[in-house]
């Protein structure tokens, strides 16, 4: 287990939640965030953070395995971007 302790994984994913939710609320359409390279960086990068938290969930089976659906679209968005349409 990670010397860090659980309540800090849970806030990351909350804290990405606000900042996915700041960062796109401007937009009307996924479109029209593509084309807004800072704020589709951001968006990108807490959805990496909200994937590795939940792994870590998960692993210590605090998360239903139902969730790793977060953790596959993590990995999707880190190793198969360029893959991505």
């Amino acid at each position: 287990m990670s010397k860090r302790k659980v309540e800090f994984f849970l806030f990351d994913i909350f804290i990405a939640i606000l900042k996915i939710k700041e960062a796109t609320k401007k937009f009307n359409s996924s479109q029209e965030l593509l084309y807004s390279f800072l704020e589709w960086d951001t968006t990108i990068r807490e959805f990496e953070i909200m994937g590795e938290a939940s792994k870590f969930l998960i692993r210590e089976k605090l998360l239903p395995k139902e969730y790793q659906i977060i953790v596959d679209f993590r990995t999707l968005i880190t190793h198969k971007y360029f893959g991505m349409d």
